[in-house]
């Protein structure tokens, strides 16, 4: 009819569909961005609840979105190139399993592409490689989620223009603070990796590791509250069990069973938060909750130092101005 208003399609790709509470405040966070819109979310995995990425789909959108998540990593852009698409092994390994895409996978998007949210998996810029480097350089706006991964990405010429901050998408969200006083709990968000070998021998991996050091971080809470974030691909209910005798009272939740709302007011009731998982820290900052997280990766420095000073209504207020950088895309094409 005419006067109607056409409502714009998002396609944003990430690691969506595992029942992995980050990658679910992830979308959130992109659907509240995007507010007015219609989100469609893609995966690169067989065995994921969402669909795999379809290239005829994506180019009938108006814009495309990879994020978030630390998705630029040194040799390949999310997908590796020739693309292949990921499935799922017995053991919960992410494999690769080929496919008809000879071609980089960017080459097959014919409409306009941002990055948002995303974190650099390397830890010098030399380590990207130059087909990293040529997929980047497709995009009209590159958002990373924390300084090292801008600073990186800046030093290359090519992409200078293109690279922005842009924080972690679960800032996006909302939450009322609740009103009830603190209860004397730990909060223990933890992940593990490297815990089964090839052959199926289980390793000391993150949890083993982290032990002593739990414990000891335990000893002045009454009771410990382990939240698993990770399910399909990374069994972080299995994780809250190996680590709950740290605690001298302990109970595990599964995140994926509660509301974002929900979750937060668990943490923000809560004294102290020890995150492993990104997210994690991410909304133990978010509650003004205390948290002393474990580096099992560089991406939890890199984001703790990033939004170090920061409030929470500052972020936000970031990522509103960047978003007028995003829709301008759309404007433009």
């Amino acid at each position: 009819m005419a006067g109607e208003t056409k409502t714009r399609k998002l396609a944003v790709l990430g690691w969506y569909g595992h029942k992995n509470f980050g990658d679910f405040l992830i979308l959130e966070g992109l659907k509240k961005l995007f507010d007015g819109w219609r989100v469609e979310a893609f995966t690169s995995d067989q065995n994921a609840m969402v669909p795999m990425i379809d290239f005829d789909k994506v180019n009938e959108c108006d814009l495309f979105v990879l994020g978030g998540g630390e998705l630029i990593n040194t040799n390949h852009l999310f997908m590796p190139s020739p693309s292949k698409l990921f499935k799922t092994s017995s053991l919960g390994y992410r494999i690769y399993a080929k496919t008809r895409f000879a071609d980089s996978w960017i080459q097959r998007l014919k409409i306009p592409k941002a990055v948002l949210g995303c974190g650099v998996n390397a830890e010098r810029p030399e380590q990207i490689r130059p087909n990293v480097i040529r997929d980047l350089e497709q995009f009209s706006y590159i958002g990373l989620r924390d300084n090292a991964s801008v600073s990186m990405l800046k030093s290359v010429p090519r992409l200078k223009s293109k690279v922005h901050l842009f924080h972690d998408l679960a800032f996006t969200l909302d939450f009322a603070s609740p009103t009830k006083q603190k209860k004397d709990v730990a909060i223990v968000i933890p992940t593990d990796r490297d815990t089964l070998s090839d052959s199926g021998v289980r390793e000391c991996g993150v949890a083993g590791k982290s032990w002593s050091w739990l414990k000891e971080k335990l000893k002045p809470h009454e009771k410990t509250v382990f939240l698993a974030f990770g399910e399909r691909d990374n069994n972080d209910l299995e994780t809250c069990k190996l680590l709950s005798s740290c605690a001298r009272e302990s109970e595990i939740l599964n995140a994926n069973e509660f509301s974002f709302e929900q979750v937060m007011r668990l943490i923000s009731e809560s004294r102290m938060v020890f995150p492993y998982r990104l997210h994690g820290l991410v909304l133990a900052f978010m509650a003004g909750v205390p948290y002393d997280f474990w580096p099992y990766h560089w991406k939890l420095q890199r984001v703790h130092d990033t939004v170090a000073g920061l409030n929470i209504k500052e972020i936000k207020n970031m990522q509103k101005e960047e978003m007028k950088k995003i829709t301008d895309l759309v404007n433009e094409d």
